[in-house]
């Protein structure tokens, strides 16, 4: 599940919420949350419906989009950059000015063959 940018990837995205979270904050990651006690705490609420995914209203979902753009970097954060791999040819397709030559010679005298 995408934590870090929960309002718009999950909320606006999927018109549902969690609703009553018990923990101080925001919605985050339970692995972020702090020691073994939040996370008991946040499992119990689970448990118990307390703390349980809602279904949002088309109304609902234009007010909290309308809140989240007047906050803006605080609920918007970009994600990492994918790091792209280069991608070198393999040495059987590089054509050499050797192989290039020979090539085009030897179309031409194909194609002069073709004639006769």
């Amino acid at each position: 599940m995408n934590y870090t940018n929960y309002e718009r990837a999950i909320v606006e995205h999927y018109s549902v919420a969690l609703d009553n979270w018990p923990l101080p904050g925001t919605v985050k990651n339970p692995s972020k949350v702090g020691g073994r006690g939040q996370v008991q705490i946040l499992l119990d609420a689970l448990k118990s419906d307390t703390c349980k995914w809602i279904t949002l209203a088309e109304s609902e979902i234009a007010k909290r989009k309308e809140e989240n753009q007047a906050r803006g970097e605080q609920v918007y954060i970009p994600r990492k950059a994918r790091a792209r791999k280069s991608q070198n040819a393999s040495k059987e397709t590089i054509d050499t000015e050797e192989e290039s030559s020979a090539s085009s010679s030897s179309s031409d005298k194909g194609s002069s063959s073709d004639e006769e």
